[in-house]
């Protein structure tokens, strides 16, 4: 394989959980060029810049994404909702919930 991945996304929607997503988070690694950005529809995803190339794109839950954080190497993202009282901490690379 060339390495990249390709996105995720539902059947029968859109990339975002809708026709149109709200940015309701973001964290970037400028050392690194990763971007983690999370919406008002529990989606979440990874992109590494300056392509803004899709790494990963899931949901967390139907409820707004509320804060979103890398680590100092980019490898951690830690994604939360208030509304539900839950974060999510995933090492992207390897997929490790």
């Amino acid at each position: 394989g060339n390495g990249k991945r390709g996105k995720r996304h539902k059947r029968g929607g859109s990339l975002l959980g809708r026709a149109r997503a709200a940015v309701t988070a973001v964290d970037y690694r400028r050392r690194q060029r990763v971007l983690v950005c999370g919406f008002d529809t529990g989606v979440f995803g990874v992109w590494l810049m300056p392509e803004f190339n899709c790494v990963h794109v899931l949901s967390m839950s139907q409820h707004a994404v509320t804060s979103c954080a890398l680590n100092a190497t980019a490898r951690w993202a830690a994604v939360a909702s208030a509304t539900r009282g839950q974060v999510l901490v995933w090492e992207w690379q390897s997929e490790t919930y």
